[in-house]
């Protein structure tokens, strides 16, 4: 089964900040553009094989959250068998505190 990979509108935001801060604030536009790249094909990779990737502990569990890396940072993703969809929730830097970030994520990313 090939799955259709989604970013949620927060996931979309965190992928603009990541290359904003690289390339505006630490002036590397090219590795802002490479690390971007580097994310989202860690995430289109989930196409085959979402069920590779490790859970999320509770109250993400629940939710069938996962968790693949992409260098320091962390694709958050939900996959949903029956529309046969991956819906990346959050991208974040893998350092910071997760459930607290999550925590901020609103229900409409999570659905």
């Amino acid at each position: 089964m090939k799955w259709n990979v989604v970013y949620s509108a927060q996931a979309k935001a965190d992928l603009w900040n990541i290359h904003g801060y690289i390339a505006m604030s630490l002036k590397e536009p090219q590795i802002a553009e490479r690390l971007v790249n580097r994310i989202m094909d860690a995430a289109d990779g989930l196409e085959q094989s979402p069920y590779r990737a490790r859970f999320q502990p509770e109250p993400w569990f629940s939710l069938g959250m996962r968790r693949v890396n992409a260098g320091n940072y962390a694709v958050l993703f939900i996959p949903d068998e029956a529309a046969g969809v991956i819906k990346i929730i959050r991208i974040l830097y893998g350092r910071m505190d997760l459930e607290r970030a999550l925590e901020e994520t609103t229900s409409e990313d999570t659905e």
